[in-house]
């Protein structure tokens, strides 16, 4: 059985030229996920932007650019764009 699906929590990215993280295997992969996980799989934002609701977006400035969103402490949805 692959490894990927024994343990979920573990990241499996790969890193381009530059030693920046992938995002393209990742940006759906953290939904639903608690903000300790974001930050193991992704690693720390570029750009934090926190609402008063409880809402929060986390800005990704690689090469490409990505986004996650979170409420409550959670990711509700993500954004990724290769750099077209």
């Amino acid at each position: 059985m692959n490894q990927r699906f024994r343990n979920p929590t573990r990241s499996y990215q790969s890193r381009s030229v530059d030693g920046q993280r992938s995002m393209t295997s990742t940006a759906s992969s953290v939904h639903g996920l608690p903000a300790a996980n974001v930050l193991e799989r992704l690693g720390h934002p570029n750009h934090v932007e926190r609402q008063s609701d409880g809402r929060a977006r986390w800005d990704y400035s690689w090469p490409s650019a990505a986004a996650v969103y979170f409420r409550g402490g959670l990711v509700t949805g993500t954004f990724y764009t290769a750099g077209y």
